[in-house]
């Protein structure tokens, strides 16, 4: 492992604030530790994911087949992301 490593373990080091973490002792360091995010912010991401599926099947059927075959994709998307549309 090239530097920055520890060297007691050889773990990657990452940036902290100063005295955040005792060098001499490396379990306080967390490697991918993920932020907590807020509900709504998934909420928001579902329906975003979920309008951008929506309009890019509008978009492939009517170019494909005009305005029916859009309303059949859209419907066929619909279908398959239930358990987006749904969450948990």
């Amino acid at each position: 492992m090239l530097r920055p490593r520890c060297d007691g373990c050889g773990g990657l080091l990452e940036a902290v604030p100063a005295g955040a973490v005792d060098v001499a002792d490396c379990s306080g360091l967390r490697v991918g530790q993920v932020p907590q995010l807020s509900p709504a912010f998934g909420r928001v991401l579902r329906f975003a994911v979920l309008a951008l599926l929506m309009f890019s099947a509008a978009r492939f059927g009517v170019d494909a087949g005009g305005p029916g075959l859009a309303v059949a994709a859209v419907g066929v998307v619909g279908l398959f992301t239930v358990p987006l549309i749904v969450g948990e």
